[in-house]
């Protein structure tokens, strides 16, 4: 059995379509969070403060769900790419013939903006599944990312002399 972090296979759950298509789905990482943290800060806000406070039950997640997906549908579009492996980073175009026009990512976003609203939530559950666990829950995950951000700014912030390279 190899060992190294490189040989590890992350968890996966797969989601199909009505015709029969799958594709999988991962975990998202602490990475993922803060890309999509610069990317889409305001609908984040409304995220944290529905996962950090009220009830937790199946009607509630379900209408937070329709709610998120009316007014940030590209933050679930990118949730969705980005737990099925699209990288935020390639800007390939899809068609060599045409340079200037639509890259990956811009093609993975679309196709995940265009799945059916049942298998959005199905992957959104699916993801939410793989993310969170009982030890780390989506408002610990959450707390957690904030502090990472709150000490990387505060560093960013402070002058280069008052920062302790001391271990």
């Amino acid at each position: 059995m190899a060992t190294g972090l490189r040989h590890i296979v992350k968890s996966q759950a797969e989601v199909s379509l009505a015709d029969g298509q799958k594709f999988t789905v991962s975990a998202l990482s602490p990475n993922h969070i803060f890309g999509l943290y610069h990317r889409h800060r305001g609908e984040l806000g409304s995220l944290y403060d529905a996962i950090t406070g009220g009830a937790k039950d199946a009607e509630t997640i379900a209408a937070f769900i329709v709610h998120l997906s009316n007014n940030a549908p590209m933050l679930l579009a990118e949730i969705i790419a980005l737990a099925a492996g699209a990288n935020p980073f390639d800007e390939s175009p899809i068609d060599p013939e045409n340079p200037d026009g639509v890259n990956a990512w811009q093609a993975e976003i679309a196709v995940a903006a265009g799945l059916p609203f049942p298998v959005q939530t199905d992957a959104l559950n699916k993801i939410g599944e793989l993310t969170f666990t009982s030890e780390m829950p989506p408002g610990k995950f959450l707390s957690v990312l904030l502090e990472m951000m709150r000490g990387a700014r505060t560093v960013v912030m402070q002058p280069a002399s008052e920062i302790s390279t001391e271990a």
